[in-house]
């Protein structure tokens, strides 16, 4: 069965009824959601490289939602080693980042705000070359091209 879901200023004169068996089966969102690239993308990403992170699909989609929220960091080892999950994040980040239609995006902002990584531009610059870098970014764009 495909889910769908509606905006909550859209139920606006449905009978209450209606509006409870929608709430019940989670069909209503609060307000349009906007994503910092395509929905379609963050979830590919999440069924190969969501359990690096400890994430589920729903925490996965609220770090990629283009709002203000701050969330708590996300779980990636503390310094950035060859094929680590903090490393991985990078790529994927980097990835998200370079094929984003946002090209006027504060990236480095949005990345401490919604991950709790800092000085997210320098971390680029400096892993950028690695292996294991190069082998997350391929194959998000691989993902991408799926």
């Amino acid at each position: 069965m495909e889910t769908f879901h509606i905006i909550e200023s859209a139920l606006l004169g449905l009978p209450e009824e209606t509006i409870k068996v929608l709430r019940d089966n989670d069909c209503i969102i609060p307000e349009v959601i906007n994503y910092v690239t395509s929905e379609s993308i963050i979830f590919k990403i999440w069924e190969v490289y969501g359990s690096e992170f400890n994430e589920d699909k729903d925490s996965w989609r609220k770090r990629w939602m283009d709002n203000s929220n701050i969330l708590n960091p996300i779980l990636v080892d503390e310094k950035v080693k060859e094929d680590n999950n903090r490393l991985k994040l990078l790529a994927i980040l980097s990835f998200i980042q370079k094929n984003s239609p946002r090209k006027d995006f504060n990236y480095n902002n949005y990345v401490l705000q919604k991950f709790g990584i800092k000085g997210f531009k320098k971390a680029i610059s400096d892993h950028k070359d690695k292996p294991g870098f190069n082998k997350v970014y391929d194959n998000c764009v691989k993902l991408l091209n799926k």
